[in-house]
């Protein structure tokens, strides 16, 4: 059984975007999937848990730049598959009236391009699909 947990960062919103850094919306809009055999979770979790800074929570609004860093190389050297998009906003302004037709339009069309990685992914590596979970973080919106 795979588990693949799925996870944004950035804003969704299109409407005043400036090149970063800059106040207001961020220019860029990520999603990424971590793919995860859960015979490895345990051990993975486990690993996570052992940060020094795990208690203070693993976000990137409360890392520093070296825990940054630390946590970056940690994963890199865990049995997990990454795969991830990035948007970059100040490219999609004749995009803008299409996004606008429901308060997740864009938002959905990130997520359909990662969608149709993570189904690449598990073709490619021939995973079973009706052994693949897919989580995706609770947003705040619908």
């Amino acid at each position: 059984m795979r588990t693949v947990l799925i996870d944004e960062s950035g804003d969704v919103g299109l409407n005043g975007v400036r090149a970063d850094p800059s106040y207001g919306p961020t220019q860029y809009f990520t999603l990424c999937a971590a793919f995860i055999d859960e015979d490895n979770r345990q051990d993975i979790e486990d690993k996570i848990r052992a940060l020094g800074f795990y208690n203070n929570g693993i976000h990137a609004k409360t890392l520093n730049h070296f825990e940054k860093i630390h946590l970056c190389r940690m994963v890199s050297g865990l049995p997990v598959g990454l795969l991830g998009i990035i948007s970059n906003k100040l490219s999609l302004h004749d995009y803008r009236d299409d996004a606008k037709k429901t308060p997740t339009h864009y938002y959905n069309k990130c997520m359909q391009y990662l969608l149709e990685r993570v189904g690449d992914c598990i073709e490619k590596f021939n995973f079973d699909p009706n052994d693949v979970s897919i989580v995706l973080e609770r947003r705040e919106q619908q």
